[in-house]
């Protein structure tokens, strides 16, 4: 009996996981049909989460994935994609893929997240129902919530949401159900942080809440001190154990420059307002508001059940106001509310974001099972009062704020109160009309379904069958609707050139770097396996925030996306040893830099190289101070000063007194054009340059002492030698290396090893051998402690 009970457990739970699974895939296979046997998303997923796929797929093949030549000027690569891709399991089985088929490896990790992430749902859900098929409706509207819909494009987002139910589910197990699993929570804590730091914040900042109404309930009294000693030690562990990534992130991160606190009373009305639509509504956009074009847009504010939203959750709190369950929601919701409150799950990083919602719409899910799984809840008459109750509200937050832009257009009360409306309101373009238009479409059609549902007593298989629907139909409308709207077939055009027409770089050697127009592509570089100098990435060194500040590049130094401006752009590929730029045919792009000749040409693209290159390791005759330069910078500080840096190599003021005699000349002269200054750098340069994952070496010959430039991003984790004698890193250029060498041939080696990682090594060795231990000694303990009930038993008997 024993034995087939745990055979339907094991059926259950793999049912849960393949529903899910068969699910996602229909919600993706319109866009899977359209691209080829493969799924394709907007915006960030073609810009951001395939090319970092492929760059982790590259650095993990080196066996030393520390320094990554192609993000940006060059950047650490743990410490860079710790946020990405370097701890999520579901990118490990991507990269299993070779790089030709990445994108059917992104696909099926893609459909075992949804997999896994029905399962994770479903065991925390059977905690506390009782009927498997009520868990496994829960685990689908969990899985297939607005917040991962919304969330399809950002690969690492849908990570956390299929893991983060381990955690609740371990804690669970241990002081609700008194089931010891040694070494659970620690597991759930590990994968859970070493997949997304970003995200476990806000995981840890919920389950502290979740944890406070769970002891007030009374449901985890009774518990040992050991007990809670062991979840203490267990989550230490799982927190220690990722230290070897942790820590390199952690430097990274400290660094960073970019923080966004953002909220403004007008628009925090309107973000108020959105969210509580989000509660009642399906997802129309990421991007684009649907009812209130006020709202900051990317903040992934969706909760939405499909077919109940959250109608079925405040029946379950009218019905049981002083349940645990009831007062958290409650609370969740008004800290949702409260921008402060809602921004402390980011640390305060930016006042906008909801991106801990998928924690909220785990607590909606098991509420509403708790009503759908019991018919004297489901069809008690607050169920279909609150349903009305609902659909009044959603009108009255809605239909005013569409018939108002309706008056605007038609001009029915004059332009005064067709400027005054557009100036509080926004503008109303027509895809908000489209948005707004899909999302009431399939509100109604979701809604129609819960009629029924509540109005009609159907079988529980048949409502299975019914949320697997609803959630594809959510699912794959949302990905159609939002991919035609952002163009994503011209984007195909890019992954065309870049996937199958192939002008990737199998083995490079990182000699140069790449131009081009990033309307293209933000992130080609990464796409071809090539340096490039322009960025689309969440994460930069400080090094990389300083060169932009003075280098005239578009974007500031808090956004995700920068790119050099058209200014003495010439100066910029100069300085930073670009050799080729790639114009798209198929985009049409007209700009060419200056001092660029067409070497290579097909139907698809056209690739120019630049008559002005200048190789890796280069000396200057003339210096000047850092003061000096910023006492120039200052006067335009928007100005591209790389003509600057092409002519005169700039130390820090630490540094000034100590070599400045090795150079002629210590004054600026901007009078020499970039073929000029192009030349005279050229006269002493590298004769070989060969970067690799961790570091770069190069040779080159010089007359007399001087310092030799690299365009590589300081970074406290070199170290250089030279002719194998250990020589001091020197910052130059404001955020670039030199070294300093010999008369005669020098052979220059560069090393990197990402700060922090050796003591995160360390760290996490050191905790797994107390791991070991601990596992040891429970396993030991609840062998002991069965072996002496057997023989209580028998001595009773």
């Amino acid at each position: 009996m024993e034995k087939h009970g745990r055979i339907n457990i094991f059926v259950n739970i793999l049912l849960s996981g393949i529903l899910s699974l068969i699910t996602a895939f229909a919600g993706m296979l319109p866009s899977i049909i359209q691209h080829g046997g493969y799924f394709v998303s907007k915006a960030d997923y073609i810009t951001q989460q395939i090319p970092f796929i492929l760059e982790t797929k590259r650095m993990f093949s080196t066996g030393m994935p520390y320094w990554s030549w192609n993000s940006f000027l060059g950047d650490n690569f743990l410490g860079g994609y710790a946020f990405y891709t370097v701890g999520s399991p579901f990118v490990w089985i991507a990269t299993l893929f070779p790089e030709n088929h990445i994108l059917q490896g992104i696909t099926v990790s893609i459909l075992l997240k949804f997999f896994v992430c029905g399962i994770t749902s479903f065991l925390y859900f059977r905690i506390f129902i009782k009927k498997p098929i009520y868990a496994i409706i829960g685990s689908l509207l969990y899985t297939f919530s607005s917040f991962t819909i919304l969330n399809t494009q950002f690969n690492h987002f849908t990570d956390v949401i299929a893991l983060f139910p381990l955690i609740p589910t371990a804690l669970e197990l241990r002081l609700y159900k008194k089931k010891r699993i040694p070494g659970l929570l620690t597991f759930a804590v590990f994968i859970n942080l070493l997949t997304n730091y970003y995200f476990f914040v806000s995981s840890g900042i919920f389950i502290v809440i979740y944890a406070l109404f769970r002891f007030k309930s009374g449901d985890w009294a009774g518990n040992k001190r050991n007990d809670y000693s062991a979840i203490l030690i267990e989550g230490i562990l799982g927190i220690l154990l990722t230290a070897f990534l942790i820590l390199p992130a952690w430097y990274k991160i400290s660094e960073a420059p970019r923080v966004d606190r953002i909220w403004k009373f007008k628009t925090g009305i309107f973000n108020i307002l959105e969210r509580l639509r989000a509660l009642f509504m399906p997802a129309g956009s990421l991007e684009i508001p649907a009812f209130y074009p006020q709202i900051l847009n990317w903040s992934s504010i969706g909760a939405f059940l499909p077919i109940t939203g959250a109608i079925l959750a405040v029946s379950f709190i009218r019905q049981h106001p002083r349940n645990w369950l009831s007062q958290l929601l409650i609370c969740l919701v008004i800290i949702s509310l409260i921008a402060p409150l809602n921004a402390s799950f980011n640390l305060w990083s930016n006042y906008s974001y909801t991106r801990w919602w998928y924690a909220l719409s785990l607590i909606l899910a098991l509420s509403t099972i708790n009503i759908l799984s019991h018919p004297d809840k489901l069809y008690n008459p607050i169920s279909h009062k609150y349903f009305l109750y609902i659909l009044t509200f959603l009108i009255l937050i809605t239909v005013p704020f569409i018939s108002g832009q309706f008056i605007c257009e038609k001009g029915w009360f004059g332009e005064m109160f067709s400027s005054r409306w557009t100036n509080w309101f926004g503008r109303y373009t027509d895809t908000n009309k489209l948005i707004s238009g899909y999302s009431t479409i399939l509100t109604i059609i979701n809604y129609l379904l819960l009629f029924v549902i509540i109005n009609y007593r159907i079988s529980s298989k048949n409502l299975l069958f019914i949320t697997c629907l609803a959630s594809a139909i959510n699912m794959g409308s949302f990905i159609e609707i939002n991919n035609r709207i952002d163009g994503v077939n011209n984007s195909d055009q890019s992954l065309t050139v870049f996937l199958t027409d192939s002008i990737h770089n199998i083995s490079p050697q990182y000699e140069y770097r790449i131009d081009f127009d990033p309307a293209n592509h933000m992130n080609m570089g990464l796409y071809q396996n090539e340096p490039a100098i322009s960025v689309f990435h969440s994460l930069q060194s400080r090094s990389h925030a300083d060169f932009i500040s003075i280098s005239g590049y578009i974007e500031n130094i808090k956004s995700p996306t920068n790119e050099p401006s058209l200014e003495n752009r010439e100066y910029t590929d100069a300085l930073l040893s670009v050799r080729y730029f790639y114009r798209y045919v198929p985009f049409n792009t007209k700009y060419i830099p200056e001092g660029f000749r067409l070497k290579k040409k097909n139907n698809k693209s056209e690739i120019y190289e630049n008559q002005n290159f200048i190789p890796f390791g280069f000396t200057y005759d003339r210096a000047i101070n850092r003061t000096e330069f910023d006492s120039i910078h200052q006067t335009d500080p928007q100005k591209n000063r790389c003509n600057i840096l092409l002519s005169s190599i700039v130390l820090e003021k630490q540094d000034w007194e100590k070599y400045r005699s090795l150079f002629q000349y210590t004054k600026i002269d901007t009078s020499m054009d970039v073929a000029q200054l192009s030349r005279k750098r050229n006269e002493i340069v590298c004769s070989s340059f060969h970067g690799n994952s961790t570091g770069f070496t190069a040779e080159i010959n010089l007359p007399k002492e001087n310092l030799i430039f690299f365009s590589v991003p300081y970074d406290s984790g070199f170290s250089a030698t030279v002719n194998g004698e250990k020589r001091e890193i020197i910052k130059t250029n404001i955020s670039f290396m030199a070294v300093k060498g010999d008369k005669g041939k020098n052979t220059i080696n560069f090393t990197y090893v990402p700060p922090g990682i050796k003591d995160g090594i360390l760290i996490s060795t050191l905790a797994l051998i107390f791991f070991i231990i601990y596992i040891g000694k429970q396993i030991l303990y609840s062998s002991k402690k069965r072996r002496l009930s057997t023989l209580a038993s028998r001595e009773r008997r």
